[in-house]
């Protein structure tokens, strides 16, 4: 079923410091801006999973759709916008593939995402093609129900975790340039969580954080984030190895490591939460030893108590009027936008920022754009009930320090 172009656009009138000039109130409307996408047929629900901005400044957004084709598990979307939010295309991705990951890929010239295959629930690589959405299968392994997948570019490896429902084990698998398998590695989970795991694919739970990004610690590793030994682990992997080293073990599935990114060495910042419980905690100076293990428990965090404990949370490193930075991304209890920018160095919460509140929304990707801005990509319900994709865009000029 083909999307119509029609979007409800939003443009946000933000209120500058008194001290800024003219010439800074005249943002152009690519620079800043929030875009609904929304869709005629009441009968879709958008879950974008994840989003980025190819070289042109385009933002291409990932994302899975409710069961309308009588498909074992949410079928595939794609749209792709130009730096302005105007929409370039959309499709709605052939029903023989299935539940994309988070984990959305800047490989080389290609835009590559994982998903499943609907009859075998083995794991699909595919890329997109960015003149009109279609799709070129890259690869494939044997591994059943993907859950996260990232590519890192300086070796032009693919590293994707999945879940073996009939051994109960979460699996990380590397795969080369060529797609060729570099290292598989099985963790028991000594639990079935396959009914969880089910309902996470189906989109009818609040999605657990699964994750995998990488950093240097003397050597390449990557940071897992699924299930093993009965709880939500943040697991550390040796890329030379191809082995567990060390983790960070959470409460269960109940809770554990939601958002990470490495500072330098053992030095992460984190955010965790008991999800639907508590409140979404931020540690911007964990110490995690990447050969050890420990619990969630044991790293410095600070509780933030406006968010919703069942918010996903998106942090990134980037830099910002020349410092270091770290953001994290969340909704609040009112269902706002709120960023918050910390001093890398001195971990200081130096500003606050604070988005729209008339749609609530659930972040699915948060990244610095080309243009000294930042783009929050996730879901909003039009009306209340219609569930859609929503694109925030904030020019540098209206962050507000």
């Amino acid at each position: 079923m083909k999307l119509t172009n029609y979007y409800i656009t939003l443009v946000l009138s933000l209120v500058l410091l008194s001290a800024c000039n003219s010439s800074k109130n005249e943002v152009a409307p690519d620079y800043n801006f929030m875009k609904v996408y929304d869709n005629a047929d009441v009968g879709i629900n958008y879950y974008p999973v994840d989003a980025l901005e190819t070289s042109d400044g385009s933002i291409v957004v990932l994302s899975a759709l409710n069961d309308i084709q009588n498909t074992n598990f949410p079928t595939i979307h794609l749209m792709k916008t130009n730096s302005a939010g105007v929409l370039d295309w959309e499709t709605q991705i052939d029903a023989s593939y299935v539940s994309p990951v988070p984990g959305l890929m800047l490989a080389i010239d290609q835009v590559r995402f994982v998903c499943m295959d609907d009859n075998s629930f083995r794991t699909k690589i595919v890329s997109i093609n960015l003149s009109n959405g279609e799709l070129s299968e890259l690869g494939a392994t044997n591994e059943s129900y993907p859950l996260a997948a990232h590519y890192n570019s300086e070796n032009q490896s693919t590293v994707i975790l999945s879940y073996d429902a009939i051994g109960t084990n979460s699996v990380i698998t590397g795969l080369n340039a060529g797609f060729g398998q570099q290292f598989s590695v099985s963790t028991p989970t000594n639990k079935d969580f396959s009914y969880d795991i089910f309902q996470h694919l189906k989109k009818q739970r609040t999605p657990f954080p699964f994750f995998i990004n990488s950093f240097d610690n003397s050597g390449l590793y990557y940071a897992v984030n699924g299930f093993s030994n009965y709880t939500l682990s943040l697991m550390m992997l040796s890329h030379n190895s191809g082995q567990i080293t060390g983790r960070v073990n959470g409460f269960q599935e109940q809770g554990g490591i939601s958002a990470t990114v490495n500072k330098s060495a053992n030095q992460f910042a984190i955010a965790t939460s008991k999800f639907n419980v508590g409140n979404v905690a931020m540690g911007i100076d964990a110490t995690i030893d990447v050969n050890n293990t420990q619990n969630v428990s044991q790293l410095s965090t600070v509780g933030f108590a406006e968010l919703k404990a069942e918010s996903p949370v998106q942090v990134i490193k980037t830099t910002l009027s020349n410092k270091d930075m770290i953001i994290y991304a969340a909704t609040t209890k009112t269902n706002q936008v709120a960023l918050f920018f910390f001093n890398s160095e001195s971990n200081e919460l130096i500003h606050t920022r604070y988005i729209g509140h008339t749609n609530p929304m659930e972040i699915a990707a948060f990244f610095k754009t080309q243009d000294e801005g930042l783009a929050i990509i996730g879901k909003t319900w039009v009306a209340g009930r219609y569930q859609r994709i929503i694109i925030h865009k904030l020019a540098y000029e209206q962050i507000g320090f």
